[in-house]
């Protein structure tokens, strides 16, 4: 079985005459014995057709080959690959069971070395049965695809977006990874190490925006939706807290007993570390709630203390760093090629008119670029928000990443580069 044999090829078009698709060619793999070929897939489409009948029991995809391909694409250029479910729940799952594999390994083994050559990944079965038993193989697998079809068909915050985060999240692993030895910095080779909070990571970009409603947390409160009665008030992070507290619940079914085992242990060893890795996901995904004052001063207090060189255990260190890097991952489209970031913009535009008359955004740089107006209508200033938003958070986001030094010195500039590009467009 091809890992995606047939593409959807309808062109759609918004009012505004944008194109909603675009395509790229990814190696596609098929059965033993048949030659690989290029395969067309597709980007967006308005009215995704979700295939069903992907089930565990006819899975024939090389999980390895499809790893090697999206991790060896470059970062500016990275693009959800398809509109299929089948598509998105494999690939998800070849990520997935890579990092946890390689925190598995470095448990039993102690091995913590650099995995930047993806050339030598084995995911078959078979070789990841040293660490992970077939059994809960299927059971992550069947997880994945659970958490996959549990996103709303929204505009931007769909699986399509949370697809293309985990994507960037485990390329940007990657690109910390990918670098000589003599010239990585310390906070890089600290968080090489850390498998379990690398795999805390994967695990927080699949699941950071589960059953989204569509709309911002200020919103879901003017509603008086059941997710703002549920956590009761505009200080907590609604929509992020449900997304990790409705990952946990699943995961926590007897169907999933197996798996949840062989990764955290049993016993109250177990307990603790399952408690642990709940904590740093929750830290986690929490940071992406960018409208929250109390988080983003939390968020920016780690940072500082990070980039101070205080007196921080070593797991403090490697979480304030990835709190960075999931933060630019969740808003990467700002940091790629502009054919990337226009199909992500029309998305969110799209998302943000069809809750226009209640949703109000506020202007992070103060009305620099919106006539001094407290707020932006985003359907009616388009062009201020966006170049708002890029000088009053993604700049500085940006630059951030490049001040941890935990890139490349090429790799750490490119982010604002690609920024830049971005608001030249636009101005």
């Amino acid at each position: 079985m091809a890992i995606h044999q047939k593409a959807m090829k309808s062109t759609r078009r918004s009012s505004t005459g944008e194109i909603l698709e675009t395509k790229y060619t990814l190696k596609s793999h098929q059965k033993q014995g048949r030659r690989n070929t290029s395969t067309e897939v597709t980007f967006f489409s308005e009215d995704d057709q979700f295939e069903t009948d992907h089930m565990i029991e006819t899975r024939e995809t090389d999980y390895t080959e499809l790893f090697q391909s999206i991790t060896s694409m470059s970062w500016e250029d990275i693009q959800s690959p398809s509109s299929t479910i089948s598509f998105i729940t494999d690939t998800a799952y070849s990520i997935v069971l890579f990092h946890l594999s390689n925190f598995l390994k470095s448990n039993n083994s102690g091995d913590k070395t650099a995995w930047s050559n993806v050339s030598r990944v084995d995911l078959s079965r078979d070789a990841i049965s040293n660490t992970l038993s077939s059994k809960s193989q299927d059971q992550l697998y069947n997880y994945i695809s659970r958490i996959i079809r549990s996103h709303n068909n929204v505009p931007y915050h769909s699986v399509h977006h949370i697809f293309h985060v985990l994507i960037c999240a485990n390329k940007m692993l990657h690109m910390i990874q990918d670098q000589p030895q003599d010239q990585t910095s310390d906070l890089a080779k600290s968080i090489q190490s850390h498998r379990f909070l690398q795999f805390a990571f994967i695990f927080s970009a699949l699941i950071h925006d589960l059953d989204h409603q569509g709309v911002s947390n200020q919103q879901l409160i003017d509603q008086g939706h059941r997710l703002a009665r549920k956590y009761n008030g505009s200080s907590v992070s609604i929509a992020e807290s449900h997304s990790v507290d409705l990952a946990f619940e699943i995961l926590s079914h007897d169907e999933y007993n197996d798996l949840v085992k062989e990764i955290f242990g049993q016993g109250e060893n177990g307990i603790h570390m399952l408690d642990k890795f709940h904590e740093s996901v929750r830290d986690l995904v929490l940071t992406t709630d960018i409208a929250n004052v109390d988080r983003k001063q939390k968020v920016a207090k780690n940072y500082q203390r990070l980039m101070n060189n205080d007196l921080l255990h070593e797991d403090e260190k490697v979480l304030y760093a990835l709190e960075q890097c999931l933060l630019a991952c969740d808003v990467a489209p700002l940091q790629q090629s502009w054919t990337v970031y226009r199909q992500w913009c029309l998305q969110l535009w799209i998302e943000f008119k069809e809750a226009d008359t209640k949703t109000k955004i506020s202007c992070s740089c103060d009305g620099k670029h919106s006539k001094k107006e407290p707020y932006c209508k985003p359907s009616h200033q388009w062009n201020d928000l966006q170049i708002c938003f890029l000088d009053g958070y993604i700049f500085p986001l940006s630059r951030r990443l490049d001040e941890m030094e935990i890139f490349t010195t090429e790799d750490g500039k490119k982010f604002f580069d690609l920024a830049n590009t971005i608001k030249k467009r636009w101005t």
